[in-house]
């Protein structure tokens, strides 16, 4: 069979250089619409839910505590996930190079070879395999459901996006309409008081979490290992503010996601014989993002919703850093490029085999910060937060004065390394 080769960044959402782009005026316009309607759905859903409050019973997600009986599913679980994702990760290996399901080689991404892009069968099948182990008895829960649909709505979007390409507009839609499904299923940001003003506040929160962290994800899948040791060390945050929180189901729910991404890693380390692609990138996106939404803290709002925050905070933070830089440089936000935080840390010296260890280790201190803030006293913890924050901003600064990787600037040794897989 033909191959069929994408010609896309190795799992980026981002539309790649040299691609017909639309000008500015015709690519902002349809984003503007696509914010107008996400936007729109927003106040509707956050309206008739204020109107008619839906009368449910407890959410298991909620209310299983984590006791001894959930603790005994912690390691088959995450065993079980880990070793699911590594045999459908070398299936989905195969599989990419006899259908010809593959990612096209361009000068300024790191592979130099086509490579198979299936991996969002690795991660699928590490998180299925997770939740029926360790999770059985909450399949009824309206949360896991939400999520569960979020996760294969979205690797469905990716996959087509993967094949196909869709626009920037398209995917924004997309990802708003299956973020409206999670709603309605009980996946809601609790930050505001009850009442109209706030249940509208809460859906426009909800759509905001779910758009910018699915995508934030998504677009940091730019180098190898980079996304999925992300969020791995994002998962692991959660599963411990879970267990801190004494939510035994959420404890599991991530560390399927863990185990997941670990089998998943295997693969896709440098030099990467896999990559998950927006299928994968989108999905993977949207489960950690639900994982945020399922927590209940143990610090009240709005500190509390600081908490997910953190466990994601690297990925928004590249978000931010790239599309700041980019609006400087008055250059298109939609455009795929090399000025991540991955691409500038390479031009600072980090080897492309040393940049995903790198990003984990800052994403777990965050995560450290977070359970942090959650065991200390409310002043306390805001005033982390606050410093956190100032932290933030002066890294930002920095990163934006680190140039950008040039496709000339490779190492020759990781250009070896990679032509010799």
């Amino acid at each position: 069979m033909k191959p069929v080769m994408i010609d896309s960044t190795s799992g980026s959402g981002e539309a790649t250089l040299g691609a017909d782009i639309p000008d500015g005026h015709s690519l902002s316009y349809p984003l503007a619409v696509a914010l107008a309607f996400t936007i729109a759905i927003s106040v509707a859903s956050g309206l008739w839910r204020a109107w008619r409050p839906l009368v449910a019973g407890p959410d298991p997600v909620d209310v299983i505590t984590f006791g001894p009986y959930w603790k005994h599913y912690l390691i088959p679980a995450t065993l079980a996930a880990i070793l699911a994702s590594l045999a459908f990760g070398l299936a989905a290996r195969a599989a990419g190079h006899r259908i010809g399901i593959v990612t096209v080689p361009r000068l300024w991404q790191v592979h130099s070879r086509p490579t198979p892009l299936l991996g969002s069968l690795a991660l699928f099948a590490g998180m299925t395999a997770g939740v029926l182990v360790g999770a059985r008895g909450a399949l009824g829960s309206g949360k896991l459901v939400g999520a569960a649909v979020g996760v294969l709505g979205m690797g469905a979007v990716g996959f087509v996006d993967d094949l196909r390409g869709l626009t920037p507009r398209t995917r924004l839609f997309a990802t708003a309409a299956v973020a409206e499904v999670a709603w309605m299923l009980g996946l809601r940001a609790d930050v505001f008081a009850d009442g109209a003003a706030g249940t509208v506040a809460n859906a426009l929160l909800t759509m905001l979490w779910f758009v910018v962290v699915t995508h934030a994800f998504n677009v940091f899948d730019n180098m190898d290992g980079a996304s999925a040791g992300v969020a791995l060390a994002s998962s692991l945050t959660i599963a411990a503010l879970g267990a801190v929180s004494n939510q035994g189901v959420l404890v599991i729910l991530a560390l399927a996601v863990a185990g997941g991404c670990i089998g998943y890693l295997a693969h896709n380390f440098f030099p990467a014989r896999l990559y998950m692609g927006d299928s994968g990138a989108l999905a993977l996106g949207f489960g950690v993002a639900a994982l945020g939404l399922m927590l209940e803290p143990p610090v009240k709002r709005p500190l509390g919703f600081a908490l997910p925050v953190l466990a994601v905070a690297v990925p928004l933070f590249d978000t931010a850093l790239v599309t700041i830089s980019r609006l400087r440089g008055r250059q298109r936000v939609a455009i795929g490029g090399t000025d991540h935080m991955t691409h500038r840390l390479h031009t600072a010296g980090f080897g492309v085999r040393a940049v995903a260890p790198f990003l984990f280790v800052a994403q777990a201190t965050l995560g450290g910060m977070a359970l942090v803030i959650a065991s200390v006293p409310r002043v306390t913890g805001w005033a982390i937060l606050v410093l956190v924050g100032c932290a933030g901003v002066m890294t930002l600064l920095l990163f934006l004065r680190l140039p950008e990787w040039r496709p000339a600037e490779r190492d020759s040794r990781e250009v070896a390394a990679i032509a010799d897989r």
